[in-house]
C-alpha cells in the first residue's frame, strides 16, 4: 500500500527484447516453416508446371519475377505471424497481483477501421483505470512509465487488457487466408509481369524490370492482405463475441476490480498494465456518479471496499 503518488512521466524501465523473447519467436515461426515444407515444395513443382505451360504459350517468366513474388509472399506471412504471436502466444512473466478504481476510458477490439482491414492486427479489449491510492505502489513499481489522467490531482492510471480468443481465431484465420490468397498473387503477379514484358535494354531494361518487379510485388502483397481479410473475419465470426469492454460489458465510470499478470509494457512506452486480467476474474462494483477525467478521490472515496 503506497499512500504517496509517484510522480508522472516517463520511468527507468527498459522493455527491449530478451533473449528468450527472440528465441521464442523464432521457435515459432520454425515450428509453422517445419510444417509449411511439403506446402512449399508442392507449391515450387507447381511453379515448375505452370511455368513449362507458359514456355509452350510463349509466356515465359523471367526467374526474377518470381523470386520477387515468392520473397513478397514470404514477407507478409512472416509480418503476419509475428502480429499473431505477440498478440496471442508470447506470455511475459510480471506481478500477480490485484488493483481496483474507476474505469477512465474503454477500448473494444475492432473497434477501429484498421482492425477490421487488417484483423491480424487488432488489439485485444482494454482499459484504463484511475487507481485508489492505496494501489500507486504497483504503477511505477520497477521503474515503469506513469500514466496520469487529465484531473486537477493528475491521479495515475494502470491499463488492463482481456485475453480475447476473438481477436487470436482473427489473427490465425488472417495467417490461413493471406497463405490461400498470396498463393493466387505469385500466380498472378508473374502472370502479368510476363504480360507486361520489358523490351528495352542498357539501362532502360533494367528500370523496366524494376517496375515490373514492383508491380509484380504490389500484386501479391494485395492479394495476400485480402485474403488475410476474408480469413480474419472467417476466424473472429467463428469465435464468437467475447469482449467485456464496450456497451454490453465494461464501460467509462465503471468501479472495477482486475486481478491478473501486471507487466511493463512497451506499447504502452513501458507502463504499467495488465497481461491479461485472470478470465472471469473482474469484478465490478457499480457505476461513479461522477464524469471523465476522473480523480482518484472519485474510488478513495466511493469505493472503500474492493474485490482485491
Amino acid at each position: 500500500m503506497s499512500l504517496t503518488k509517484p510522480p508522472c512521466g516517463a520511468g527507468s524501465a527498459s522493455t527491449a527484447s530478451t533473449f528468450s523473447d527472440l528465441w521464442g519467436v523464432l521457435i515459432f515461426i520454425i515450428g509453422l516453416v517445419s510444417g509449411a515444407i511439403g506446402v512449399i515444395t508442392k507449391l515450387a513443382e507447381v511453379i515448375a508446371f505452370l511455368t513449362q505451360i507458359w514456355t509452350v504459350l510463349g509466356i515465359a517468366a523471367p526467374a526474377l519475377y518470381w523470386l520477387g513474388a515468392i520473397a513478397t509472399f514470404v514477407t507478409v506471412l512472416i509480418v503476419i505471424t509475428v502480429f499473431w504471436y505477440k498478440n496471442c502466444f508470447e506470455k511475459p512473466r510480471g506481478l500477480d497481483t490485484c488493483s481496483a478504481g474507476v474505469i477512465e476510458e474503454a477500448f473494444p477490439s475492432f473497434d477501429d477501421w484498421h482492425e477490421w482491414m487488417f484483423p491480424f492486427a487488432a488489439s485485444h479489449p482494454r482499459i484504463d483505470v484511475v487507481v485508489k491510492c492505496n494501489y500507486w505502489n504497483l504503477v511505477d513499481q520497477g521503474g515503469a512509465t506513469v500514466v496520469c489522467n487529465d484531473d486537477p490531482e493528475r491521479s495515475p492510471i494502470l491499463s488492463a487488457f482481456f485475453d480475447s480468443a476473438e481477436v487470436c481465431a482473427a489473427g490465425g484465420g488472417a495467417l490461413v487466408g493471406a497463405a490461400i490468397g498470396g498463393i493466387g498473387g505469385i500466380v498472378a503477379g508473374v502472370a502479368i509481369g510476363a504480360a507486361i514484358g520489358c523490351s528495352a535494354s542498357g539501362p532502360f531494361y533494367l528500370l523496366c524490370l524494376l517496375v515490373v518487379l514492383l508491380i509484380v510485388a504490389i500484386v501479391v502483397a494485395v492479394a495476400a492482405l485480402i485474403g488475410a481479410f476474408i480469413g480474419g473475419m472467417i476466424g473472429k465470426a467463428a469465435a464468437g463475441d467475447d469482449d467485456p469492454v464496450g456497451d454490453a460489458g465494461l464501460t467509462v465510470g465503471d468501479y472495477v476490480t482486475t486481478p491478473g499478470n501486471l507487466i511493463i509494457m512497451g506499447d504502452l512506452d513501458n507502463a504499467r498494465a495488465y497481461w491479461f486480467v485472470t478470465d472471469g476474474g473482474h469484478t465490478v462494483h457499480g457505476r461513479s456518479t461522477g464524469s471523465a477525467p476522473f480523480s482518484h478521490l472519485d474510488p478513495d472515496a466511493n469505493l472503500t471496499v474492493d474485490a482485491c
